[in-house]
């Protein structure tokens, strides 16, 4: 964006935050984000001689490059590689290269300024404040009316006396991060007493700032700590005597599990914030009452979040059993021609294969076999989102795999099992059969072939 121009802000979905992304016309280099950004979303940086100039021709330094950022605006996904900028008081810009490749519009009207690209119109914001969105004061409000008297916890049991506990002293809180605090309450406690630390609404939920709910103990003269969280994109500061919240005395407490490994607050709140958005909870109308349940629920994924698949790449792996597949006797190795694809699933193409070796689904071979592979279009759940799905044609190594054959249960006495019954759960694995293993010698009839060579399959996949 030129000098002297109004700077204009696009709403952006990156690492689970939302942001608000500097539209920067006068931004010749590409796709930039902050160091500071680069560091909540653990990305790999790397070594790079490019350089860039300001404005006014002053030299900035690029720290380094990271590959394949992924971010969404308005819906639609985009893939690209960033430059990292230290001390870029923005998360993330994008310049002129970005928007003519995307062939996006900037319409500046009465009625709101805006951008259109892809068959979308998303709606810009014209202020130099960059947050998160303040999902924390909202998450405060909710618990606070769901709380009556005192908050009930399997670890501890509280006395109902309660004090107001505030922050001793004033406090800098860099972006996205988490800082040990002390607080100060009227009451006296003794050294090694246990107590916990309810949250209040106030300043810092206001300014998105999230109080570490929990067990603590109490230290040397008398100091009470417990950590709070910045989720902005900038650095905060919270002045002494601001609210914190309500501080109960914890007569009893039980032993909690052994060898529990201790894990950051702000790592937490990320798992419980996926599970809460993937699992869709306050939306699902018999747990609207009922607080309870709902954090059992979420306790429960939560002990098992490694069960969870974060993303498409994360793929799980079956080991119990290796998959196996047997030819018919006299049956030769056949070599299919490569299925002609346009310039744009060519591209895809590369891009997915990258993926895929990438996560140890395909591996390079030299087989006498080679089947097709094409692309067609997937609709993305409920959205009107569409994307490229590659497929194999597996036709002529069927003809030539012997058939296995598994009984199918009873259809109609399934149905029966569920008469009655309110509450149903489904589970989708990703990439199921991706994460199944085909026995290494059968690997090269899985064969197939594009511009980079011949691939064959590691995990089992037949279309």
């Amino acid at each position: 964006m030129a000098a002297g121009a109004a700077e204009v802000y696009v709403p952006t979905k990156i690492g689970g935050m939302e942001i608000l992304t500097l539209i920067d016309s006068g931004n010749a280099r590409g796709c930039l984000i902050s160091q500071v950004l680069a560091r909540k979303l653990d990305c790999v940086i790397e070594e790079t001689d490019s350089k860039a100039t300001g404005v006014q021709g002053s030299s900035i330094k690029i720290d380094g490059v990271v590959r394949n950022v992924e971010f969404q605006i308005g819906g639609h996904s985009f893939q690209e590689d960033c430059f990292v900028i230290s001390g870029m008081t923005v998360p993330m810009n994008l310049g002129s290269y970005w928007l003519n490749k995307n062939n996006v519009k900037t319409i500046f009207a009465k009625d709101g300024n805006r951008i259109e690209m892809h068959g979308i119109s998303v709606n810009l914001v014209a202020k130099r404040k960059i947050v998160v969105k303040n999902l924390v004061h909202t998450i405060l409000e909710k618990m606070e009316k769901a709380r009556t008297t005192k908050p009930e916890i399997n670890v501890a049991e509280l006395q109902d006396q309660k004090w107001i506990c505030s922050l001793k002293n004033r406090i800098e809180i860099p972006a996205l991060s988490t800082v040990v605090v002390e607080v100060s309450t009227k009451g006296n406690m003794p050294e090694g007493q246990l107590c916990y630390i309810a949250p209040r609404q106030g300043y810092c939920s206001r300014n998105n700032l999230l109080i570490n709910e929990g067990i603590t103990e109490v230290g040397k003269n008398g100091k009470i700590m417990t950590k709070i969280t910045n989720f902005e994109a900038v650095k905060k500061s919270v002045p002494a005597g601001t609210l914190v919240g309500n501080l109960f005395v914890a007569e009893k407490i039980a032993m909690l599990q052994e060898n529990r490994v201790k894990e950051d607050v702000s790592t937490t709140l990320k798992k419980i914030r996926f599970i809460k958005d993937k699992l869709k909870l306050d939306k699902v109308p018999f747990l609207k009452d009922n607080v309870s349940l709902k954090g059992r629920i979420v306790g429960l994924f939560l002990k098992n979040f490694k069960a969870l698949s974060i993303d498409p790449t994360d793929i799980g792996s079956c080991t119990l059993e290796e998959y196996d597949i047997q030819l018919v006797p006299g049956a030769q190795p056949f070599k299919n021609r490569m299925i002609r694809l346009n310039p744009h699933h060519a591209e895809k193409l590369k891009e997915q294969i990258d993926l895929w070796l990438e996560t140890d689904v395909i591996e390079e071979c030299n087989s006498p076999f080679n089947s097709g592979i094409f692309a067609v279009k997937k609709k993305v759940g409920n959205t009107n989102e569409v994307k490229v799905r590659f497929v194999l044609d597996y036709r002529s190594l069927n003809e030539i795999t012997e058939k296995i054959c598994y009984p199918l249960p009873n259809i109609g006495e399934l149905f029966d099992k569920l008469g009655g019954k309110k509450i149903f759960t489904s589970i989708d694995l990703t990439s199921a059969y991706n994460s199944m293993h085909l026995k290494e010698s059968v690997r090269k009839y899985t064969a197939f072939c594009s511009n980079g060579g011949n691939i064959a399959s590691r995990g089992f996949r037949l279309d």
